[in-house]
């Protein structure tokens, strides 16, 4: 039994927000080319959306759909080129000769992933605009791809779910208005990433207020959950607390500021993310250190559990990460792990890697009484 036209059109349409940038591009310069042949009659135009910018003499990466651009008291996208920044309007009739229906499917497919694209950054660029404005990290609320498509449903756009935000959004990256190129997806980051963010940003608000002399003691963990509930509106349990802390490295109370501290406070390493092909694309080819680490904190030490298993440092953040990917990798029990376990990955850039390694690894092993369980013995 053929399937009705109207299921046929959505594969269509799924399948086209499926495709990558340069792909969609491509398609973009086929129906460019055809329009210049076009005769005058045929009344195709081109209209902007109201709030899309074009980033003009730009040179963006190929992965990149919009610069971030602060603009009359709001943030705008400033799309790659003038033919993701609106829609292609389409004449009432076709001259005599000239066969309008095949550039007219390309033409509606264009417009549909262009209208869902700009209401998403619309969303997007609402909901996290204090991140955009502070360029603070703690600033980032957690937001789903279904809190995301209320969003455009309350404000007009009411063709749209969940999984076309994330058929639309996957591989796509933005440039904020500082500069940094992020996944689009980091705009939308998990209850999660938000917590271990705050998490962070206590602990190092701790180690301030402990050595000036204005703490005694350091948090607990049920102080923590206190102060993510008072002063960020994020209500968690005290065993999610303990279990965020225990991934994210950080020891606990007793042991912190005991001279088994790890990480240190000077390692100031970025979020958690998950170690695949989309994320790494984010990491800057800079020298720094590295961790690898297990979603849950399963790993046994002497002195402790972590999910932290292998500690790092390289000339090139980005190359380093995305070799250890390779089949051929020469630490066996290293790619045991990550092909065995779900992993996630963070980094910080340092000029003195090799020392900023060697310190880690020092206090790693003063912290938990052995070196992390995928790095050689040195």
């Amino acid at each position: 039994m053929p399937l009705p036209p109207e299921t046929i059109g959505r594969i269509i349409f799924s399948r086209f927000l499926s495709l990558p940038l340069l792909k969609c591009e491509a398609v973009l310069d086929e129906v460019e080319a055809l329009l210049l042949e076009q005769p005058p009659a045929t009344r195709i135009s081109f209209r902007p959306f109201l709030g899309a910018l074009v980033a003009e003499n730009e040179h963006l990466p190929p992965d990149v759909l919009a610069k971030i651009e602060y603009r009359e008291g709001r943030f705008l996208p400033a799309y790659r080129r003038k033919g993701f920044a609106g829609e292609y309007l389409l004449g009432p009739y076709e001259p005599k000769g000239f066969h309008l229906a095949p550039l007219e499917r390309k033409l509606r497919l264009i417009n549909s992933r262009n209208k869902l694209t700009h209401a998403m950054l619309q969303g997007l660029l609402a909901n996290q605009a204090d991140f955009l404005q502070s360029a603070d990290p703690r600033k980032l609320k957690p937001l789903s791809q279904a809190q995301l498509v209320r969003w455009m449903i309350g404000h007009g756009y009411t063709s749209v779910d969940p999984s076309m935000i994330s058929r639309v959004s996957a591989g796509l990256f933005l440039v904020l208005p500082w500069g940094q190129a992020i996944p689009l997806r980091g705009l939308l980051p998990s209850r999660k990433t938000v917590i271990e963010g705050m998490i962070q940003a206590l602990l190092e608000e701790e180690a301030t207020q402990v050595c000036k002399g204005l703490m005694s003691h350091p948090y607990s963990d049920e102080a923590i959950r206190s102060q993510l509930e008072e002063r960020f509106g994020l209500s968690v349990s005290r065993r999610w607390v303990s279990k965020l802390r225990g991934l994210m490295g950080m020891p606990s109370s007793k042991r912190r500021y005991s001279g088994r501290q790890y990480p240190p406070q000077w390692a100031q390493f970025s979020p958690h993310s998950s170690f695949t092909p989309s994320a790494l694309k984010a990491v800057p080819e800079v020298p720094g250190v590295y961790e690898l680490c297990v979603e849950d904190s399963s790993i046994l030490y002497p002195h402790g559990v972590t999910g932290i298993f292998y500690i790092g440092g390289t000339a090139n953040l980005r190359r380093r990460l995305k070799a250890h990917r390779a089949a051929n990798h020469q630490n066996q029990k290293l790619a045991r792990w990550l092909s065995e376990h779900e992993c996630l990955f963070r980094f910080f850039p340092c000029r003195g890697w090799r020392e900023a390694e060697r310190e880690l690894l020092r206090c790693f092993a003063e912290a938990y009484g052995s070196r992390p369980a995928c790095n050689r013995v040195g």
